[in-house]
């Protein structure tokens, strides 16, 4: 069970005596008014508990069973018999309390001494309503409904009502839910064929989904005339699920002063104050409603609204014959709280609580203030990886192609990358070396990793050993025939000319195949300028890596 049930006994019970209390003494002279027979019924589930609504429950049954004898001679003018029953798994009246008629001062004390006695009962807590209040465990609507009818069928009053208090939820007996809806459609049947007139009222608190449709089935059993029974049109209950206990107990006192026609005589007065209103805010605007709280017997023809700027800026009010209307003037930007006031022929009710408080806005980043950050990060975040992209390329371009020089052979150009490799080549014979070639695959005989800045890592697969090369540094491999070469490494930036990626001392034509490291004269060393390199140093005459 939900909120609904923590607070329906305080809101029936104060019903009971808003309506009981007024100026009854003339009701029947005025319209021939038939007695009134009405059924209480109290939920003693075990989770009107939480949150102690329990107590505040048993507080309202003792202000009201304070205030009933004081009333006495009004309440015993009209005819009424109140039935009070209890439920859980299943229903039974309130021992001593299943049918009071209030026509004389001892039953009008009766009343109130039934209603301290649920107040007692109320404060104990669930492991004294299981022994005072009989019957099995659960929540059981149609134990409940059938104890009502059997009250009201039993009397002669032409005037039953049954205000039913729920929260949709029916556990049945032994709090087993039951399949279907076989126990809506028995409640429904019963009801017609044994209450010929009648008014079923439900009142629920956060009803939605399935259960608002078993509410408003219950609802439509009400075939009761309004007030006095020759007026034309039924009983109204357009609501049968409210969204707080102030309102629900506003409705409910008007329901039951419409079932007795206790009130058909009383003054009308101002109307009640709305709940606080509903807001959402636009461009310099809000829209601002309220639930139509009740009208104290005359109709509500409009409602006043203010919006006051939190910071001490200019109030703005709008006026509307609806519950909700618009409010243009805002200043975006500042923060707001709006309130409402009811209004009829007798006047303004008193302004209700504030809303929440709002903001109105226009545009993307108006109403949306944490997108310009958000965006500034993202836009941080690109810069950085702009830059990293930049850092990369430039350690790309920085490490560039590598070109071996081994003693006895051209140079030999490996192209570019961090990881590139060579092999030795043998047309003839595997005893017979003569060339190089750029290779990358796994079965490379060198492996090669460009560190930047002049250094390289090499492995020789061939013959086994590695080393880290430090700019300048030759190092020395073991080719496949035994041989030992000198390699000596180096990184441009850009392509050099005339370097191929195969050579052979065959296409080194004229050239000296004992070429030296550094000679200045050699056309195949680091020297003249038929090897040149783009860049620096392209055209040197001076040899080599010095």
């Amino acid at each position: 069970m939900n909120k609904f049930r923590r607070v329906a006994s305080a809101l029936l019970a104060f019903a009971v005596g808003a309506s009981l209390l007024g100026n009854v003494s003339n009701a029947r002279a005025a319209g021939g008014i038939d007695p009134s027979d009405v059924v209480l019924a109290f939920d003693f589930s075990a989770s009107m508990k939480e949150d102690d609504k329990n107590l505040d429950t048993a507080s309202a049954l003792n202000t009201l069973a304070e205030r009933i004898p004081t009333y006495t001679d009004d309440i015993i003018a009209s005819e009424i018999m109140i039935h009070l029953v209890w439920f859980r798994g299943s229903a039974t009246p309130v021992p001593g309390c299943e049918s009071i008629t209030l026509d004389n001062e001892a039953a009008v004390n009766a009343f109130a001494d039934c209603l301290d006695k649920v107040a007692r009962a109320y404060k104990t807590g669930p492991s004294e309503w299981k022994r005072n209040v009989p019957g099995s465990n659960g929540t059981n609507y149609s134990a409940a409904f059938d104890k009502s009818i059997s009250l009201l069928a039993g009397g002669t009053t032409d005037r039953p009502a049954i205000i039913f208090f729920t929260d949709g939820e029916h556990t049945g007996e032994q709090a087993t839910p039951p399949g279907g809806r076989k126990w809506l459609d028995d409640i429904l049947a019963n009801t017609q064929n044994l209450l010929p007139k009648r008014a079923v009222l439900p009142v629920g608190l956060g009803v939605d989904g399935d259960a608002l449709g078993y509410l408003e089935e219950l609802r439509n059993l009400t075939n009761l005339s309004k007030c006095p029974d020759n007026g034309s049109g039924v009983i109204d209950w357009n609501t049968v699920s409210f969204p707080t206990g102030t309102i629900a107990g506003n409705r409910v006192a008007d329901a039951f002063a419409a079932v007795t026609c206790v009130e058909i005589n009383q003054e009308p007065g101002v109307p009640d104050a709305p709940g606080a209103p509903s807001v959402s805010g636009g461009d310099g605007s809000a829209t601002v409603s309220v639930e139509e709280p009740s009208e104290n017997g005359s109709p509500i023809s409009g409602y006043e609204y203010e919006c006051i700027d939190e910071a001490g800026g200019n109030t703005v009010t709008a006026s509307s014959k609806d519950p909700e209307v618009t409010v243009d003037g805002l200043e975006n930007g500042d923060e707001y709280r709006c309130r409402a006031a009811a209004v009829n022929d007798v006047g303004q009710s008193e302004w209700s609580e504030a809303s929440s408080a709002f903001t109105p806005c226009s545009g993307l980043f108006g109403c949306n203030p944490w997108l310009i950050p958000l965006l500034l990060l993202l836009l941080l975040l690109l810069l950085l990886a702009a830059a990293a992209l930049a850092i990369w390329a430039w350690r790309q371009r920085t490490r560039g192609y590598v070109v071996a020089s081994v003693a006895g052979f051209p140079q030999v150009n490996l192209m570019r990358g961090p990881k590139t490799g060579m092999s030795f080549v043998s047309s003839s014979s595997a005893s017979d070396v003569d060339g190089l070639r750029r290779d990358i695959q796994s079965t490379s005989h060198l492996a090669i990793e460009n560190l930047g800045g002049g250094r390289f890592k090499w492995t020789d697969r061939a013959g086994g050993g590695s080393g880290i090369a430090e700019p300048g540094q030759s190092f020395t491999v073991t080719d496949p025939s035994g041989t030992q070469r000198e390699v000596k490494l180096r990184a441009f930036g850009g392509r050099p000319k005339n370097v191929q990626t195969t050579v052979s001392l065959a296409s080194a034509a004229g050239a000296s195949t004992t070429a030296t490291w550094g000679s200045g004269s050699s056309s195949d060393g680091w020297g003249g300028g038929g090897s040149g390199w783009d860049g620096g140093g392209s055209s040197s005459s001076g040899g080599g890596w010095g």
